[in-house]
């Protein structure tokens, strides 16, 4: 990396525009520098999440949260989170976007990890053999059908409901599944 001189008061619309050397000592800095920062900064304004936790968010929210994420769409993301539009986003500190964003990130992978570790079970030779990994093709869809009772007409309301609900939901028929597996099993 040459000689660079980086504006800490850059904003993201500038980003753009940088040359190659300060765009890639703000990359190096994006990447390696930031701290994690859950209040976004505009002008002299502080803008505090809509939310204390994910599981506070609609589950539709979180659905949607997700995609976003893997679409990489920042916008998107601060703007369901901070309520904020675009005007406000290209204004926003470039530092202070990208630690915020990371703060998100690492929120949504610490959500995936936790409904890896309690929502997943390892499907059984059977159920493989049957070919359950096709209702992965539906993402969350097997789940929202089995809440409603396979009547569409109540999966608007299902989404709408705190993922804390969907969750604890999803916990509760994971260890219920388990039980009966296990009492099934258990030879007297």
């Amino acid at each position: 990396m040459g000689k660079s001189n980086i504006n800490l008061k850059l904003k993201v619309k500038d980003y753009s525009n940088l040359k190659k050397d300060n765009r890639e000592a703000v990359d190096y800095v994006i990447s390696y520098g930031l701290k994690d920062n859950k209040v976004l900064r505009l002008k002299r304004k502080q803008i505090k999440p809509k939310y204390n936790s994910l599981f506070d968010l609609q589950w539709q929210q979180i659905i949607d949260l997700k995609n976003f994420v893997i679409q990489n769409n920042i916008l998107a993301v601060l703007s369901m989170l901070y309520g904020i539009n675009e005007k406000q986003f290209v204004n926003l500190n470039l530092f202070n976007c990208f630690a915020v964003y990371q703060t998100v990130l690492k929120e949504v992978e610490n959500l995936l990890e936790l409904e890896k570790n309690e929502l997943y079970s390892e499907p059984t030779s059977k159920e493989k053999r049957a070919g359950i990994d096709r209702l992965s093709n539906f993402e969350h869809f097997p789940v929202l059908d089995a809440l409603a009772d396979g009547d569409p007409t109540k999966y608007d309301q299902i989404l709408k409901l705190p993922y804390s609900v969907i969750f604890t939901k999803q916990a509760l028929n994971k260890t219920k599944n388990e039980i009966q597996t296990n009492y099934y099993n258990i030879k007297d």
